[in-house]
């Protein structure tokens, strides 16, 4: 089994699909790297891709939130006071990291 089918195996989406299938879909795979800040996708953007995050973080925040983590890092920065702040993450079956 590939590198490429071993990780899409261990994604719960695809954990059930056998050796062929997998191979299969390894077969539209694209491999690609992203860079600290760099914008994966925007909301509205026409869905043409799936993405498997195999190394790192990525951050999102939900368009409901209207940018509400940068507004309130903004806010806590222009108070001049040491305030702390904590970003929790949420994992794809709902636990906190």
């Amino acid at each position: 089994m590939s590198d490429k089918a071993q990780i899409l195996k261990h994604s719960p989406i695809f954990s059930s699909l056998d050796e062929d299938e997998l191979g299969e879909l390894t077969k539209l795979t694209i491999e690609r790297t992203f860079s600290l800040n760099d914008f994966i996708f925007w909301e509205g953007d026409a869905p043409e891709w799936f993405y498997v995050v195999t190394e790192g973080k990525v951050h999102m925040e939900v368009p409901c939130c209207f940018g509400l983590v940068h507004l309130a890092k903004q806010a806590l920065k222009s108070s001049g006071k040491d305030i702390p702040f904590k970003e929790v993450t949420v994992g794809v079956k709902g636990d906190l990291k």
